[in-house]
C-alpha cells in the first residue's frame, strides 16, 4: 500500500472516530439529577416522571440522566433542595413563597 493511500485511510479513520466521539457522552461525563415529587398516587409523581422521560430521551446527547423520587410533598421537597438532597422538585407556589421569604414552617431556617 502506497504511503498516500495509508495516509488517506488514516485520515478517514481519524475523521470517523472524531465524529463519533464528539456526539457520544461517556459514562464519566454523565450527570445524574433527581426530581422530588410527592406520593405515587398524587399528581406530582407522574408529572416528575414525564419530565424525566423527556430528559432521558436525549441523554446520549446531553449526558443528563433523570430519576424521579416519591417524597412527602412540597415542604419536604423544598427542605431537601436546601440540604442538597434533591436537584429539582415539584412544589406548590405558596410553599415556594414561604421557603423563599422564610415564613410559616420555614421561619426557623430563614
Amino acid at each position: 500500500m502506497a504511503l498516500k493511500q495509508k495516509f488517506s485511510a488514516l485520515a478517514v479513520a481519524a475523521a470517523v472516530s472524531l465524529g463519533t466521539a464528539s456526539t457520544a457522552v461517556t459514562a464519566q461525563e454523565q450527570k445524574f439529577v433527581t426530581i422530588g415529587t410527592g406520593g405515587v398516587t398524587g399528581v406530582y409523581y407522574p408529572a416528575g416522571g414525564a419530565i424525566c422521560r423527556l430528559v432521558n430521551m436525549d441523554r446520549k446527547e446531553h449526558g443528563i440522566r433523570c430519576s424521579v423520587e416519591s417524597t412527602g410533598g412540597s415542604v419536604y421537597n423544598l427542605n431537601a433542595i436546601r440540604q442538597g438532597e434533591l436537584d429539582l422538585a415539584v412544589a406548590q407556589s405558596d410553599w415556594q413563597y414561604h421557603a423563599y421569604n422564610g415564613t410559616s414552617q420555614f421561619e426557623e431556617d430563614g
